[in-house]
C-alpha cells in the first residue's frame, strides 16, 4: 500500500526485471547442472552440487543397512 508520498515499500525495493532476468541467464550459463531453461531432472536448478554430500549419505545409509543384515544373520545363527 502506498504511503503519503506515493510510495509502496512492498514493491519499491524489488530488483529491476531486466537487472533479474540477465542475472539468472548467467547463473544457468554458468551452471554444468541444468539445461538452457535452468531446470535439472524437471525441477529449477539452485545451482549447488550436491553430488559429494549425497554419496557420503548414501555410503553411510549402505553401511547401517549392512550393520543391519550381519545383525539379523547373527540372531538368525543363534550368536548374540
Amino acid at each position: 500500500m502506498p504511503d503519503r508520498y506515493g510510495d509502496d515499500p512492498a514493491t519499491d525495493n524489488l530488483p529491476d526485471p531486466e537487472w533479474f532476468a540477465d542475472q539468472r541467464r548467467r547463473a544457468v550459463n554458468a551452471c554444468g547442472l541444468c539445461d538452457d531453461d535452468g531446470n535439472a531432472g524437471g525441477f529449477p536448478c539452485d545451482h549447488v552440487d550436491r553430488s559429494e554430500t549425497a554419496a557420503r549419505g548414501h555410503a553411510l545409509v549402505q553401511a547401517e543397512l549392512a550393520a543391519i543384515r550381519r545383525r539379523k544373520a547373527d540372531r538368525a545363527r543363534g550368536a548374540r
